[in-house]
């Protein structure tokens, strides 16, 4: 329909809108764009994309640890109120009862430490019976389904750590939460999480998308993505890379800022499509580096094969172990043997350690 046919209004276009989300048919959308394009002429084969990506806010109140455990256990509890209201009778503490008819946000929270500190005890120490009635056997199955059910479980797990049966749950301390990319900001949309980038903090989602940056023609959308705001950039490019195979608009010089110019995407880039990325490499972080003194990263010399590093004053380091790492990639952690370093002439070049060698 023409833009300006009767009945082509503004509601009509967020009823359309809707239905896409309902039907989680949003993408068609991109896919029809893109032909319409190719058929406009406004699209060159193969020409040049660049990976993005934009924070996108949740449409929720974020919350403190202690709100966050208080509001899902409360939902809960409302739940089973109207539909199964002698199982509650039947075993919660009336102290519950109580607690539960308003927000928990709304009630006054203790303004000391340690009365918090007791608050959050007694949140973990509540949590388990919770949960092991709702996971008992004679409890039906169709009640666990419930949404507020669903996020009880983690919700709770979360904040409080899981202890033997003959022992209370304990609240995690800040050293023992899960990563951010596990770790739920609210109760009302539990897949929402806190994420970062530079000095841009939000709770929410990232949206990791490419984009055409050809001189001869507009910029247009090649391909978005919705991930957890904790994702990084570089992290989106492989199903970004997919996307574009399947939709065949592979860029024939694909363009990234120095976060995605990563070794992953750049094998993948060439192993699977044949191309390469081009874009700066992420800049050296240790002290040497930005201040442009001293020895920098860039100058020691890397011996995959031999397992050792030569620093720029010729000595050869002593240590070279691989260690995992939960949260991201595996490291090399490489260094060089402390009497040596110490007597070492250009030590302060390469160090600023009172007694230990460089690392």
């Amino acid at each position: 329909m023409d833009w300006t046919a009767p009945g082509v209004e503004a509601s009509v276009l967020s009823e359309c809108r809707q239905r896409l989300r309902t039907g989680q048919a949003a993408l068609l959308l991109c896919a029809t764009m893109l032909t319409r394009v190719r058929e406009q002429g406004l699209r060159t084969a193969q020409g040049r994309q660049r990976p993005d990506s934009t924070p996108v806010l949740a449409a929720i109140q974020t919350r403190n640890r202690l709100e966050c455990s208080g509001e899902t256990r409360r939902p809960a509890l409302q739940v089973r109120a109207p539909v199964a209201p002698d199982w509650r009778q039947s075993w919660v503490p009336a102290v519950w009862f109580a607690r539960s008819r308003q927000r928990f946000a709304d009630s006054r929270l203790p303004p000391e430490k340690p009365a918090r500190d007791t608050l959050a005890t007694q949140i973990g120490m509540e949590g388990r019976p919770l949960l092991g009635a709702i996971s008992a056997p004679a409890t039906p199955a169709w009640r666990r389904d419930v949404p507020a059910m669903q996020t009880l479980r983690p919700g709770w797990l979360q904040q409080c750590s899981a202890s033997p049966d003959d022992q209370p749950g304990r609240w995690r301390h800040a050293d023992d939460l899960p990563p951010a990319p596990l770790l739920s900001s609210s109760p009302d949309a539990p897949e929402a999480r806190s994420g970062q980038k530079r000095a841009t903090a939000w709770t929410g989602y990232t949206v990791p998308r490419t984009a055409t940056c050809d001189d001869e023609t507009p910029p247009r959308l090649t391909a978005v993505l919705t991930t957890p705001a904790p994702t990084a950039d570089v992290a989106g490019l492989p199903p970004l890379q997919a996307t574009l195979a399947t939709r065949q608009v592979t860029p024939r010089e694909p363009c990234g800022e120095a976060g995605s110019v990563r070794a992953d995407p750049l094998l993948t880039r060439r192993s699977e499509h044949g191309l390469d990325r081009l874009g700066p490499g992420p800049g050296d972080q240790s002290w040497p580096g930005p201040a442009a003194t001293g020895c920098a990263a860039a100058q020691w010399v890397l011996d995959w094969d031999s397992r050792h590093a030569i620093c720029p004053p010729g000595q050869r380091s002593v240590v070279w172990t691989a260690r995992p790492d939960r949260h991201g990639p595996p490291t090399v952690r490489i260094a060089f043997r402390k009497p040596v370093c110490a007597a070492c002439a250009s030590r302060a070049d390469g160090t600023h350690a009172a007694t230990t060698p460089r690392a």
